[in-house]
């Protein structure tokens, strides 16, 4: 990435420009998937889709995906919005969570009707489902990540209090299995001897 407009995005000069630069190590191999992170309000879909459609024709990648985009951006992606014969995205990367359900209804059966493969993330929500923020813990507003995400972490707004209810919920989940809600940091593990 750089300072350079050009730099960023999903159109055809960066996308082609980053496979063409890839390490000698990758030279003669091909990506097994290249994934578009989130959809470019400035590339119109078409100009993506042609590019990464024109590298795996060109033999340097396997298969295109797409990451947190929406269930109608995904599926319009899927052939191609306006039919041109794309090659598909073959898989969704959304985040997904205890808390963060929304692609149940949406995003999960357009990718099971296409026969697209889900790669989630943030698991953890963020750190929610980790302990890490709890009622009677006071949040360290102090590292670089809770002032970048102030208002995620405001414990008086509404949706925070919805997290706070579910990671209660789980925290009782794992009292009743003799285990706790550790937060960050983690302790080192060591695997167990019989």
């Amino acid at each position: 990435m750089g300072d350079d407009p050009n730099m960023a995005g999903n159109s055809r000069r960066w996308i082609v420009r980053e496979v063409e630069k890839q390490p000698a190590a990758l030279a003669d191999r091909l990506i097994d998937l290249y994934q578009i992170h989130r959809p470019e309000p400035d590339t119109d879909i078409d100009e993506t889709l042609s590019a990464l459609s024109d590298l795996v024709h060109a033999g340097k990648v396997r298969a295109i995906g797409s990451s947190t985009f929406p269930r109608s951006r995904s599926s319009s992606s899927v052939g191609g919005p306006s039919g041109a014969g794309y090659v598909r995205f073959r898989s969704e990367q959304p985040p997904y969570s205890l808390i963060v359900r929304g692609i149940e209804n949406s995003v999960l059966p357009t990718c099971d009707r296409y026969g697209m493969g889900v790669l989630t993330w943030s698991p953890l929500a963020a750190g929610w489902l980790s302990g890490k923020y709890q009622k009677e813990r006071a949040t360290d507003m102090t590292t670089a990540r809770a002032r970048l995400v102030t208002a995620a972490l405001d414990l008086s707004l509404p949706d925070n209090v919805r997290k706070l209810e579910v990671v209660d919920g789980l925290a009782g989940v794992a009292r009743e299995a003799g285990l706790s809600l550790t937060p960050w940091p983690w302790p080192s593990c060591s695997p167990t001897r019989p």
